[in-house]
């Protein structure tokens, strides 16, 4: 059995629709993700996992939130908002050894996601209410445009990504 994850950072109601589309009858889940680096606690826009809710049964967070002022507090936000995968990056080093690692986790911050994600919807709320008394500011639109730095950046990464399969490079803005 294969699972596909699709982020869908910096992409547009359509090509969402259309994604979903062909994927249909995959087990597949959409993650919602605000392509700024790093993403305000205000711009995570969790009610967005609502409307990616219509195309599948399974929908998460991928979130680029800067560790070291925000912590994990807008991803226990989006577990309690119904979040069923999250993305974060990972690190073992300190945050400027590696180019992700302000916006990376550590193995502490995954046992702390997986504690939280164990509690009852009662228990998320209160743990949250006491770290994060703002938590709600997360929640933001379900239905929104793209932010003038997201457009920025869908304009930046696109065309910017290989595959390899054996000795072959395949360039994704190449036609085939």
């Amino acid at each position: 059995l294969n699972k596909i994850f699709v982020s869908t950072g910096a992409s547009f109601n359509e090509e969402i629709e259309g994604a979903a589309k062909i994927l249909n009858g995959s087990d597949f889940s959409l993650l919602h993700c605000v392509t700024q680096y790093p993403t305000p606690l205000n711009q995570y826009n969790l009610s967005r996992m609502n409307y990616l809710r219509g195309f599948c049964n399974s929908v998460g967070w991928s979130d680029h939130s800067l560790t070291s002022q925000d912590g994990i507090k807008g991803t226990l936000a989006s577990i309690f908002y119904g979040a069923d995968v999250i993305e974060r990056h990972f690190t073992i080093l300190p945050p400027s050894e590696t180019k992700d690692g302000p916006v990376s986790i550590s193995p502490k911050n995954v046992m702390e996601l997986k504690k939280f994600s164990q509690l009852t919807q009662e228990k998320m709320r209160d743990k949250l209410q006491n770290i994060f008394p703002l938590f709600h500011l997360t929640l933001g639109s379900e239905h929104r445009d793209l932010s003038k730095t997201e457009m920025k950046n869908r304009d930046y990464f696109r065309g910017r990504f290989i595959n390899k399969v054996s000795k072959d490079t395949f360039y994704n803005w190449e036609k085939y």
